[in-house]
C-alpha cells in the first residue's frame, strides 16, 4: 500500500475521491486530492502532504465535508513500506468556489511525518 491508497481509503466512507481534479459533470458532494510532496528516497525528514479540495453543492455542505475530512485525516497512523506515518491536519481554508455553477469548495491540508532510520 502507498500514502496515496492510505489517504483514499481514508476518504473512501466519507465521499467519492478523485484525483487531481473533478470529473466533467462530477457529483458533489466529493474530494479531489493532490499529492503535494511525496515520500523521498533522498531526504532524512520527509513529509508527504495532500490538500484535499472538499466539494459540495452549498458553503454549509462543503464545511461539513470539510470538518468530517479533517477528523478522519488528523492523527492518522499507517505504516507504509515498514515505515510508520502519523498525519497532522495542518491547515483549512476556503477553495476557489463556484457559486454560478453550484459548487462550493473547502480545503484541508494533510501532512504526514516520519523519520526514515539512519543507516
Amino acid at each position: 500500500m502507498t500514502i496515496e491508497e492510505v489517504v483514499v481509503s481514508a476518504l473512501a466512507s466519507i465521499a467519492k475521491a478523485h484525483p487531481n481534479v473533478m470529473p466533467s459533470g462530477g457529483a458533489v458532494p466529493c474530494i479531489v486530492y493532490q499529492m503535494i510532496s511525496g515520500p523521498s528516497d533522498f531526504a532524512e525528514h520527509v513529509t508527504p502532504r495532500f490538500q484535499l479540495a472538499c466539494w459540495a453543492s452549498s458553503y454549509g455542505g462543503a464545511v461539513t465535508l470539510g470538518d468530517a475530512v479533517r477528523n478522519a485525516m488528523h492523527q492518522k497512523h499507517a505504516t507504509v513500506s515498514g515505515l510508520h506515518y502519523q498525519s497532522m491536519v495542518v491547515n483549512e481554508m476556503d477553495g476557489n468556489s463556484e457559486p454560478d455553477a453550484g459548487l462550493f469548495c473547502r480545503i484541508v491540508d494533510v501532512k504526514f511525518f516520519y523519520q526514515k532510520s539512519l543507516t
